[in-house]
């Protein structure tokens, strides 16, 4: 595959191209019309004038070309240009030399031409004068066309560079404006990113203590609603569970139980005066005594006699205790009973003993 061609601009293109013609003009027109002339003089300066002209005028383009080597973009233009500036180099060199080959041979030739005229122009010699004062005219005329001609050239040459000096100094002039315009676009760029990260830190620890206060509250949520329904239970269901089984307080306990023997004292006089008292009355007499112990919070004991004999006593026991389990006997406030019946063959400290082993 061919290599693509360079991409120069479109001024560096046109100055390539003038450059080119101009070359071609020199080497197939102006140089064999040098070559070819063989007269009068004043022809040959004109052309040679012309010639020297064209091929300064080509000098400077090049060196143009050579200074618009840094403006283009790429190393690879750059390279191309400095590739073409050296092969019109090389070819304003050779049209250097073909001009100087071209003015000897047109020399040699007009010196030949006026050799073999020598002879005509000594036969009239007035026509000789004015031929010569003509040929006089008309090289002053040259010289002064020349000395005009490269005035002018001059001249323009002066205004391309105050143009390009011109350009230059704009381009510098802008060059600084956006190296001051970059810094500040840095500086800025680097308070913003610190500010980013800085509002990124406040925002992860936002977000983080917004998690823990969602789960304080889920958490206190969830205890509140744990009490509200242990509450509830304590209030409504546990309370209708009592309610609705209040008659298994009447009901005896499977295991009779049994007193403390720390209270027996206290259980005899209790019986003793239960016994008198039944005596007395023909009802039956209840008599309570309420006693601390470690493990029960209160407990009386009833004695229900339906005659003054002593042998034989039913005894029934009251005590509230604190942890009393919900299903038994229990009346509306917490007091279990026990229904107890001893001969008279057992002991009353015995049977307070068995009750207080049994709380």
């Amino acid at each position: 595959m061919p290599p693509l061609p360079p991409a120069f601009d479109s001024e560096t293109t046109q100055l390539v191209a003038s450059v080119r013609r101009r070359q071609i003009d020199l080497t197939e027109v102006q140089i064999p019309r040098l070559q070819k002339c063989s007269g009068p003089l004043s022809l040959q300066q004109k052309l040679s004038a012309e010639l020297r002209e064209d091929m300064d005028t080509l000098a400077r383009q090049i060196e143009s070309l050579d200074v618009m080597v840094d403006d283009q973009k790429g190393q690879r233009n750059r390279t191309e240009l400095r590739s073409v500036i050296e092969e019109l180099k090389d070819n304003l060199a050779r049209l250097r030399k073909d001009y100087r080959t071209a003015m000897l041979t047109s020399k040699r030739t007009i010196d030949s031409s006026s050799l073999s005229n020598r002879n005509e122009l000594l036969a009239s010699v007035e026509k000789n004068r004015d031929v010569r004062d003509v040929n006089e005219k008309a090289t002053e005329d040259a010289v002064m066309k020349a000395n005009n001609d490269v005035t002018e050239a001059l001249q323009r040459t002066l205004g391309l560079m105050q143009g390009e000096l011109e350009r230059s100094v704009l381009a510098t002039q802008m060059l600084d404006s956006s190296i001051v315009t970059l810094r500040a676009t840095s500086s800025t760029h680097d308070m913003l990113s610190s500010a980013m990260d800085t509002s990124k830190q406040l925002i992860t620890a936002l977000q983080k203590a917004d998690w823990i206060d969602r789960l304080i509250i889920f958490f206190g949520l969830g205890v509140f609603f744990l009490v509200t329904i242990f509450i509830l239970k304590q209030r409504i269901v546990d309370r209708s569970v009592r309610l609705a089984f209040w008659w298994t307080r009447f009901l005896p306990s499977g295991k009779p139980p049994s007193i403390p023997a720390s209270f027996s004292s206290v259980a005899s006089s209790t019986l003793e005066t239960a016994t008198i008292t039944s005596s007395i009355a023909a009802t039956a007499t209840t008599s309570l005594v309420s006693i601390v112990s470690p493990s029960a919070s209160l407990f009386a004991v009833e004695t229900d006699e339906s005659s003054a004999v002593p042998d034989s006593s039913t005894i029934l026991v009251s005590v509230v205790t604190s942890d009393t389990p919900v299903g038994s006997p229990v009346d509306a406030f917490g007091v279990t009973e026990f229904a107890l019946t001893e001969s008279t063959s057992a002991p009353l400290e015995s049977v307070v003993l068995d009750v207080h082993n049994e709380l």
